[in-house]
């Protein structure tokens, strides 16, 4: 299964699959793959909280995400591209980002590094530069993008991951990749694996935990920056 949009940009890592068997299983691994991935992915948007992480290489480089998403609310996390790293927060309709000094000298020189380092800047989750991260805050948005496209599916190995029962689910379309869903309990996605592992691997954990959000103090508005900047 291939990453989808945002996914595909920002995380780097094409693939999905499916879910393991136990003796008390939830009848997953006796499905066919399409009912698998069509299960895991209505129990993730059910969800009503998860943490997503993991690491790889696109071909911009390393990328690295570690985000924790609330369902109807948004979510919470870091992300590193290529060495850049920045922080995203999203609340309803506002979203909060953070660079560092690295990230602002890369994309705003030193007058920008020596401003922003450190600060957050607000605004509208849905509008200019920060709609492109809109889906890695959105549980609803991020798994239809991971499992909503795929090529022909085939049923993998059952496994084990982080000790939970799971089958696998590879997409054999070109840069497909293993998906793996819980067979006991809810089938909530597990993990997806590159075909390729230094592509990378995303985990799925923490499901329906208790994740807080909270806005950050003093952020500085986009539609004011220009002004702060003396511009």
């Amino acid at each position: 299964m291939r990453h989808g949009h945002v996914a595909l940009l920002c995380i780097g890592v094409a693939a999905l699959a499916g879910c393991g068997g136990g003796a008390k299983g939830n009848g997953e691994a006796g499905k066919t793959p399409t009912q698998i991935v069509g299960d895991a992915r209505a129990a993730a948007k059910q969800a009503t909280s998860v943490h997503v992480f993991g690491s790889g290489n696109a071909s911009g480089g390393a990328i690295a995400l570690d985000v924790y998403l609330v369902n109807g609310k948004g979510g919470r996390g870091h992300l590193t591209a290529n060495g850049l790293s920045f922080d995203l927060i999203r609340i309803g309709k506002r979203a909060y980002f953070r660079g560092g000094a690295a990230f602002w000298r890369q994309f705003g020189g030193a007058g920008a590094a020596a401003l922003l380092k450190g600060r957050w800047l607000s605004a509208p989750a849905d509008q200019g530069d920060f709609a492109a991260f809109l889906p890695l805050t959105d549980i609803s948005k991020l798994f239809d993008a991971i499992l909503g496209n795929h090529g022909t599916l085939a049923k993998g190995k059952t496994a084990k991951v982080d000790g939970s029962p799971a089958i696998g689910v590879v997409d054999r379309g070109s840069g497909g990749g293993t998906l793996y869903v819980a067979t006991t309990g809810r089938p909530y996605p597990l993990e997806v694996v590159s075909p390729n592992t230094k592509h990378g691997t995303i985990h799925f954990a923490g499901w329906n935990g208790n994740v807080a959000l909270s806005a950050p103090a003093n952020p500085i508005d986009v539609s004011k920056l220009k002004a702060l900047a003396g511009g």
